[in-house]
């Protein structure tokens, strides 16, 4: 019966060798030490002895042989194995080890781990390469490895190292005089462009899986290759082109001819193309012209086992005497890359750039001042300023939040061509044509939007109040009086900086203002006081109280700005500076706003501070200005995982507000090892994501694709937990494993993106 028993107990031990239980059923009191006595501390070989273990450790109360008979069990080079009912006997081979299997039950709210350091008879275990502990929510099983049977043979390690590159593979261990086959190259990830090679030991390469019989602990370093050639370098002598010399003169070397060749392949005279008389080309052996330009191609062809990048996606960069060549428009010869530079005979004809500068305008300045250029061999011949296609003249001020555009016309003693360019101020300026003495070319300035002035009223010598304008900028038509006048008085006029001033009189306003009534007797016999303003479509006007109408003038018309919202392009509206009437509407003038976008909606968590860039396109798919629009972070503290918003707030031309939201995830975590210990079960380990997580989701599926009816998902809910054990699988199946982390953040969760995938067979 015992000798059954003994069969089934260890049937038992092999096939929960592994067992894990889900996180939350761990004890909350983990013990720091198990301290166990044993009449047994060593193995021989031959017939292993029974043994009675004993504990003086707190809290731990019963400490037996596995299955309560003595219990010894062998490691097969996976796992710790029972002897299947048979009577353990030790050999003495020098590799395998053996262990006491020992049940450990603890008090309840107690229990111990993979932290936990266990003794026998004083000495620590823990830190054994075979010993293993498997936890159970009433203590757990101990294998405490006692060694081998005879003199142990010596075990070396082959450490991987990714050169690098990242995610060196696991390291190997392998027995004196065995061999193992080394890892392949497509287990660590290879730096940016490169290709592994094969591993390097002891400064041999050895090709990936390849067997290899180490003597001693060695590291393997991962080779990576370059055969692209990101960048050709050639000397061309001489340097320059003379009308002494020709094409046959011209020498190319290269810089590095192991890699690749450069040579001279054909030659053009761009001046005067009807002397290109060598079937299109200009003749080898024919002088260079003093002043005209010619264009050289070059052939770069790889040596070896190089090759040039296409040009498509992977562009190489050719140079010539440190100048930077374009890409030939001849038909490219196969196996290698043609490259053009132009040269001159001579001082180049032609001025390349014309750098000009003015003062930038400011509101209330006039467009009077002179543009400058620091260009050798030019001049500025004439300039004009526009606002809105209309020229302005030397009475017209720059007004805020307008957009005026610099024109310049500026002339040369040599030659300007299509390949001329020009700048104002250092900013580039769109050329409108030229010829070969003179160039026309413009930018637009905006002045920043004005923000207004208060216009605020006083009583003088009356009563009463009146509500104050505020954002008020240029004309501004002055108030019907609504104070109570004095005894015997009544209102006669507003008085403005020291001027009096009818109702209905504009003035410009360009700061804060302050205008007063001014009272006078109450006349005898009725005199007509203007004050009432009226308009129609074509004039404005007073009138009296008593109706008499006095007409002023036609309308004097201004634009105003209706600002763009998110909804509705902007307009410019034609107002009357005198009046307020609004006559003609120019809808469409400003473009409306097309999107607003945030550089990105996802960061990973990096414990810095993360935050995207905001871009906004108008309805026509252009960036408007920063000028036009204020960020706020709502949430200044981005450093964690969670939610954060951005405020966008749009001003001058815009108006209007967005809140946009983006998320910061945790960072994600790798699978370390996956293996198949036992029948229809997958142990999966991990490294450890402590930072910004709560535990981590494990997927395990039949398919590739982790489709939803063949995908299962585990939750470990615990951040410090590294490994699991899933069982009731399917027998010799192939699996798919990934694993990702999680931070829950008030009610909601975070992920992070899935990890590569591995997979395995179960047995």
């Amino acid at each position: 019966m015992k000798k059954v028993l003994s069969i089934i107990l260890s049937l038992i031990l092999a096939l929960s060798a592994f067992a894990v239980v889900p996180a939350e059923t761990f004890a909350d009191t983990a013990l720091s030490e198990i301290r166990i006595m044993c009449d047994v501390s060593s193995v021989s070989p031959g017939t292993l002895p029974s043994f009675t273990p004993s504990s003086s450790t707190a809290h731990v109360t019963s400490v037996d042989a596995y299955g309560s008979n003595s219990n010894w069990v062998y490691w097969n080079g996976h796992t710790w194995c029972g002897f299947g009912g048979s009577t353990p006997t030790a050999t003495d081979d020098g590799k395998t080890h053996y262990a006491l299997a020992v049940c450990v039950e603890l008090e309840s709210g107690y229990s111990f781990d993979e932290n936990t350091r266990i003794y026998l008879n004083g000495t620590e275990y823990t830190s054994l390469g075979h010993s293993m502990i498997n936890v159970f929510s009433w203590g757990g099983n101990v294998y405490l490895d006692l060694g081998t049977a005879g003199a142990e043979t010596p075990i070396y390690t082959i450490t991987y190292n990714a050169n690098g590159g990242t995610n060196a593979p696991a390291p190997q261990t392998v027995y004196a005089g065995e061999s193992k086959h080394l890892r392949g190259g497509n287990e660590v990830t290879a730096p940016s462009g490169m290709s592994f090679v094969a591993w390097e030991i002891n400064g041999v390469q050895h090709e990936q899986y390849s067997e290899y019989k180490p003597t001693g602990n060695v590291t393997a370093y991962a080779v990576w290759t370059d055969k692209y050639i990101r960048e050709s370098r050639a000397t061309m002598t001489p340097s320059a082109l003379t009308a002494d010399i020709c094409a046959n003169d011209l020498v190319v070397t290269s810089s590095e001819p192991t890699k690749y060749s450069a040579e001279l392949w054909r030659v053009f005279d761009k001046t005067d193309t009807s002397l290109n008389t060598n079937n299109g080309m200009y003749p080898f052996d024919k002088n260079f012209i003093q002043g005209h330009q010619y264009a050289i191609e070059y052939t770069f062809s790889a040596a070896g086992n190089y090759y040039e990048y296409d040009e498509i996606t992977n562009i190489s960069t050719f140079y010539i005497n440190n100048k930077l060549t374009d890409i030939s428009a001849a038909v490219a010869i196969s196996g290698s890359t043609n490259r053009r530079l132009l040269f001159t005979c001579g001082e180049d004809p032609y001025i390349k750039t014309v750098d000009t500068t003015v003062t930038a305008p400011a509101a209330g300045g006039a467009p009077t001042e002179k543009p400058v250029t620091s260009t050798a061999y030019t001049s500025v011949t004439d300039y004009d300023w526009y606002e809105n296609g209309e020229k302005l003249t030397s009475y017209d001020t720059f007004r805020a939040g307008h957009t005026y555009k610099l024109q310049i016309r500026v002339s040369t003693t040599k030659k300007f061509n299509n390949k001329t360019t020009a700048t104002i101020n250092g900013k580039t300026a769109m050329v409108k044509s030229y010829d070969n003495n003179s160039i026309l070319f413009y930018c637009d300035f905006t002045l920043p939007a004005p923000t207004g002035y208060t216009v605020s009223y006083n009583a003088g010598e009356g009563s009463g109040t009146m509500t104050s304008d505020t954002g008020v900028l240029g004309n501004y038509p002055l108030r019907i009086c609504e104070f109570t006048a004095p005894d015997s008085k009544e209102f006669k006029c507003w008085r403005v900086g020291g001027v009096e001033q009818a109702i209905g009189t504009p003035i410009d306003i360009t700061a804060d203002t302050v205008v007063t009534a001014v009272w006078q007797d109450i006349q005898d016999s009725h005199t007509h006081n203007f004050e009432i303003l009226r308009s129609d479509a074509d004039n404005h006007w007073y009138e009296c109280s008593c109706g008499t109408k006095k007409y002023a003038d036609y309308h004097s018309f201004k634009t105003v700005v209706a600002p763009a919202t998110f909804d509705t392009p902007g307009s410019f509206v034609q107002q009357c500076s005198v009046c307020g009437y609004e006559g003609d509407v120019d809808w469409g003038a400003i473009l409306g706003i097309k999107s607003v976008k945030l550089s990105k909606t996802s960061f990973v968590y990096n414990g810095k501070v993360q935050k995207p860039t905001v871009k906004i396109l108008d309805s026509n798919g252009k960036a408007i200005s920063k000028d036009y629009y204020k960020i706020t972070y709502i949430t200044e503290e981005s450093k964690k995982v969670g939610t954060y918003k951005v405020k966008i707030t749009m001003k001058g031309y815009y108006y209007g507000k967005k809140v946009l939201t983006y998320k910061i995830n945790p960072k994600g975590t790798s699978l370390s090892k996956v293996t198949a210990p036992e029948k229809a079960q997958l142990k999966i380990k991990w490294k450890k994501q402590a930072s910004q997580t709560t535990g981590y989701q494990i997927q395990y599926s039949t398919s590739s694709r982790f489709t939803k009816k063949t995908t299962k998902t585990l939750t470990v809910k615990k951040n410090k937990t590294t490994s699991a054990v899933i069982k009731k699988l399917k027998s010799k199946k192939k699996y798919y494993i990934r694993i990702k982390t999680y931070k829950t953040v008030g009610k909601k969760k975070y992920y992070s993106a899935w990890s590569k995938t591995k997979s395995i067979k179960t047995k």
